[in-house]
């Protein structure tokens, strides 16, 4: 199934920063204590870590320092590594330049702020001030019976209802309302989280599709609204819809073949096919929840997989040329242990498209550059860099896409997958090094397209939970790929690659 895709590449510049400043550890902000800072260059960005909790409301602003020029630009990114908050000016009407908002968090954990120049145009001194409201108390309201419709009206923080169930099964739990974003949440008696959903049913309503529970056990459900602010009437419903699952042995598949079911809340759901080598498979997903997608060879290691490149943000891989003969496993999950929901999953066999390798393409400092990515290819690009300066790369799509630098002995530097934000790479203040063995400037840049070019064996593991953005200083082999990104390359050779610095 060839796609064709377009990427926007500009390469912004040299910075010539120091490498002290690349890889420090971020510094953690605390409520009511200003940070004075400063971007002393053009294209500079400074990244602060704040631990928040769900429910408790913050207010962040970034204020230029008067006479410095700064435009100032803030962003908030969520324990996952997702933006949730962005601000460039608090008032333009008013002529106010400084950035600021007020939110919510939607999460426990450590969110990251970063605070840059608009467009990496200016440069200047700034203050950073964080204020923090506590989330208010939950407040318990009973209990909830099976297929009993719960009428209850969210005032502010959390609603709690306690569910028991009389005998073990999968449960089904649905929140509806018309006046708010629904936030559903399942926990133990001990506070620890079972499931969680926003907007798996219809509209932006929530709807946790499959959780496994114990009778006689006290389980508590959360209602809340998902930026924190909302209220108003609710609808809460708890079903049975099946037992416990009682074996996890995998089922089988085959070629056009498609299975259907519920995935369960922690559930990983194994099916086996049968492939030759050679012979180009792909797996189509559909479903209300973000899964997560793996293909492992006979000895367990992943050599495809994939999050959001399909219809909904559900996984898809495409095209994927298998090594060898044999068993093949595909893996199913949720993103993260609280996903659930309904799938479909089918496994198509396709036609290898004929198709020959870009040449590299030379850009220039401040050059823009677009290209067609299509599915089985990789965008190619090379640029001449001094040893010892930074670099910014970002890459402008409408897909998926991640981008790799590789230095001139084809050793590989540094990669990323989302942290421009809208699923695009973005690779900020990244110092070239020096390469003793080869004494020449020229870098290659690669870029791979999630949505289309998949990735021959890797011997590797990663979790898909993580957080995306950079990775540096990482062998890669033929066919290395990322959650989310999966990469055909071929043969393994010393040519075009990419990194994070440079804006393709």
């Amino acid at each position: 199934m060839p796609k064709k895709l377009v990427l926007l590449l500009v390469m912004i510049g040299l910075l010539g920063l120091p490498a002290s400043l690349v890889a420090q550890e971020p510094p953690l902000l605390e409520p009511g204590v200003m940070v004075e800072a400063s971007l002393n260059e053009v294209d500079e960005v400074d990244v602060y870590q704040y631990a928040g909790v769900t429910g408790e409301r913050v207010t962040l602003t970034m204020v230029a320092e008067p006479g410095s020029g700064l435009d100032p630009v803030l962003e908030l990114y969520d324990p996952f590594g997702f933006l949730v908050a962005k601000n460039d000016d608090i008032n333009q009407a008013g002529g106010i330049r400084d950035a600021g908002f007020s939110l919510f968090l939607p999460f426990d954990g450590e969110y990251e702020i970063v605070a840059r120049s608009f467009a990496g145009a200016s440069s200047g001194g700034y203050t950073l001030f964080l204020t923090s409201q506590a989330p208010p108390p939950p407040v318990s309201l009973g209990s909830v019976r099976l297929d009993e419709v719960i009428s209850g009206e969210l005032q502010a923080g959390t609603d709690v209802w306690d569910f028991v169930p009389v005998e073990d099964g999968v449960f089904e739990i649905s929140l509806t309302s018309e006046t708010f974003d629904p936030l559903l949440e399942i926990t133990d008696i001990t506070g620890l989280s079972l499931a969680l959903d926003d907007d798996s049913g219809e509209g932006v309503n929530a709807l946790i599709a499959g959780v496994p529970l114990s009778a006689n056990e006290v389980y508590q459900i959360r209602v809340q609204s998902f930026n924190g602010e909302g209220s108003g009437p609710y609808a809460l419903l708890v079903r049975q819809v099946g037992a416990l699952p009682t074996s996890d042995a995998p089922g089988t598949l085959q070629l056009g073949e498609t299975v259907s079911g519920i995935l369960l809340a922690g559930e990983q759901l194994t099916f086996i096919f049968e492939g030759n080598a050679g012979e180009r498979v792909s797996i189509l997903t559909e479903g209300d929840f973000d899964a997560y997608l793996e293909i492992r060879d006979r000895f367990e290691d992943i050599i495809a997989e994939d999050d959001d490149s399909g219809p909904d943000f559900m996984p898809q891989i495409e095209g994927l040329e298998l090594p060898e003969d044999g068993s093949y496993s595909i893996v199913l999950r949720g993103f993260n242990e609280m996903s659930t929901g309904n799938f479909s999953l089918t496994l198509l066999q396709v036609e290898a498209a004929a198709s020959v390798a870009p040449e590299a393409v030379p850009l220039n400092l401040g050059q823009s550059q677009e290209s067609t990515l299509v599915a089985g290819q990789v965008s190619r690009f090379t640029f001449q860099g001094e040893a010892g300066t930074a670099i910014q790369i970002e890459v402008l799509a409408d897909l998926d896409t991640v981008m790799e630098l590789y230095g001139p002995a084809g050793e590989f530097l540094v990669g990323d997958d989302d942290s421009g934000g809208a699923f695009n790479p973005l690779i900020e203040n990244f110092t070239l090094p020096r390469n003793r063995r080869i004494p020449d400037r020229y870098f290659r840049l690669f870029f791979g397209c999630t949505r289309a070019v998949y990735h021959h064996p890797v011997r590797s593991r990663r979790s898909p939970v993580r957080k995306p953005g950079l990775w540096r200083n990482r062998a890669r082999g033929a066919g290395t790929g990322w959650p989310g990104a999966l990469c055909v390359r071929g043969q393994h050779r010393p040519v075009d690659f990419c990194q994070r610095g440079e804006q393709l």
